[in-house]
Formats: structure tokens, sequence, C-alpha cells
């Protein structure tokens, strides 16, 4: 894909506490989502946020959110090709 990377902001074991991120990050006018991951026998509700064209822009992203203090951390994720 053209925009392979992400910004992978939370993970939770309930989706409602997803969904409630979701809808903070949504108000202040993010681009975010929900995914779900399966691992060790869980199901992962993980939020993440745009998408971009390579690590760097992501991170610069992500740089500026967590200065803002509208997230506390993420890392950088690269979405599975479909």
């Amino acid at each position: 894909p053209p925009m392979p990377y992400t910004l992978q902001v939370a993970a939770y074991l309930k989706p409602e506490h997803a969904d409630r991120y979701l809808k903070l990050l949504k108000q202040q006018a993010i681009d975010a989502y929900v995914i779900t991951a399966h691992g060790n026998d869980k199901t992962w509700y993980q939020v993440r946020i745009a998408h971009f064209p390579d690590k760097a822009t992501a991170r610069t992203y992500g740089n500026s959110l967590k200065a803002k203090g509208i997230i506390d951390d993420f890392y950088v994720a690269r979405e599975p090709k479909p």
C-alpha cells in the first residue's frame, strides 16, 4: 500500500476501552481507528492513528502528538498487507 505505516497508541483487552480512547482522539480531529489482533489466546483491540508513507513521517507526527499531551506514547507499526 502507498501508506503502509501507522502509529499504534494503545492496546486493550476490552473493546469498550479501545472505543472510549478512539472517541477521545476523534474529538480532537485525529484520524484514529481500532483493529483487532490475536496472540497468546487473547484478542487485543489496538488503537492506531493515521497512515504514513514512511517511518520517519509517522515518528514525527507521533512525537508532535506526544509533545502536545494528546497521547502518552506510540510506536510505528506496519499495516498488514491486504
